[in-house]
């Protein structure tokens, strides 16, 4: 049992996607390089699912400390068979535009089978 590696993100303002696709996972490992102190910021999680688009899910704050979470696929989308997902990430500053060159997101899904 471990940790399968779904990449490392630069956050932006923007949505990103990580490049390599969840199948059924539900318990994910955040990792960061850079905490912003006093600044209100948060990262937002979310899923892109192939066939019905983005879902939003989980935020949580800078913090050089691991972190984990739990983002588990909706009902509806388990009914119809969907498992697959790409998780995203983007920040907000509560409207501020910033850009921290050092900040990196690792993101890691548990696997049983690993």
């Amino acid at each position: 049992m471990g940790w399968a590696d779904l990449g490392t993100l630069r956050p932006s303002l923007d949505w990103q996607d990580f490049p390599i696709p969840v199948i059924g996972g539900e318990t994910f490992r955040v990792q960061q390089s850079y905490s912003l102190g006093l600044v209100t910021a948060r990262l937002v999680f979310g899923c892109l699912y192939p066939s019905s688009g983005r879902q939003f899910g989980r935020r949580l704050y800078p913090s050089l400390e691991d972190q984990i979470f739990t983002f588990p696929v909706p009902e509806d989308l388990q009914s119809a068979g969907e498992f697959v997902r790409y998780l995203s990430v983007r920040h907000n500053l509560y409207g501020r535009v910033y850009e921290q060159d050092n900040w990196q997101v690792s993101l890691q899904v548990f696997d049983p089978n690993f």
